[in-house]
């Protein structure tokens, strides 16, 4: 039996981009790429790209490097109607393959 830490835990798993959800994002034509911060405070950043438009991401999101969470960073060519769409904080692998899945249906339908 499992001990209310060990839920506690799994219920809190932190966001990781392993390689289930790299290669659903790949097959959503979404690329994922986390940068390191330029200081010893910075948190890293992770840019999304649209397979089509590699020479800059459609956005960022800051990822705590405490908790591993996601938080919305800036928005820099997604169309204004998908990016209010998109969670202002992602805190599970779950829903950051959520909002891939939805970008994959979505962004085609506005470039």
């Amino acid at each position: 039996m499992k001990t209310f830490k060990q839920h506690l835990n799994e219920a809190n798993t932190p966001v990781v981009m392993n390689k289930v959800t790299l290669n659903l994002a790949k097959r959503n034509k979404i690329d994922l790429v986390e940068v390191e911060g330029s200081r010893k405070k910075d948190d890293n950043t992770i840019m999304f790209f649209w397979e089509e438009e590699e020479n800059e991401p459609m956005f960022t999101y800051r990822k705590d490097e405490d908790s591993g969470d996601l938080y919305f960073k800036d928005n820099i060519w997604l169309d204004k109607s998908l990016k209010e769409e998109l969670p202002n904080w992602i805190n599970t692998e779950t829903k950051l393959r959520e909002m891939i899945k939805f970008l994959g249906k979505a962004v085609p339908s506005t470039i």
